[in-house]
């Protein structure tokens, strides 16, 4: 039952964060302009195109799917293996981005790394964790 549980939460919550980097394709929502939406969100100077922001939306959509089909909550379609392999890159990827985040803050603006720091690293290393359990 926690297997379903902790896949369902973790589905939504990288659907979610999925949706709005689709989002930040096209609009700089919430913020008022794709500069200030950069200092919250980006390290680099400015905010990526629209092609970088489409490719991390649609590849965390993917991800949102493999969790949903590993917690056998939806039908697999494909291969298993691709499955299997899947969930544990997704796993490996939140874990690093959730340990090393920090190291994403030096030499970053203000904003982004008390945000990094306070938000998204932590973020990714609960929906890591939450990853790994489903990968069990």
């Amino acid at each position: 039952m926690w297997h379903e549980v902790v896949g369902a939460i973790s589905t939504v919550a990288l659907a979610a964060i999925g949706v709005l980097h689709v989002v930040w394709g096209f609009s700089p929502w919430p913020a008022r302009d794709r500069d200030e939406l950069a200092s919250f969100v980006y390290s680099g100077p400015g905010m990526p195109s629209r092609t970088p922001c489409l490719a991390v939306g649609g590849a965390l959509l993917i991800a949102a799917y493999g969790v949903l089909a590993v917690a056998d909550i939806w039908p697999q379609v494909g291969p298993h293996w691709l499955y299997r392999v899947g969930i544990w890159v997704l796993t490996s990827a939140l874990l690093l981005r959730g340990i090393a985040g920090p190291l994403l803050s030096k030499g970053a603006g203000r904003e982004f790394a008390r945000w990094n720091l306070i938000a998204y690293s932590p973020l990714c290393a609960v929906l890591g964790l939450c990853v790994l359990v489903v990968a069990q």
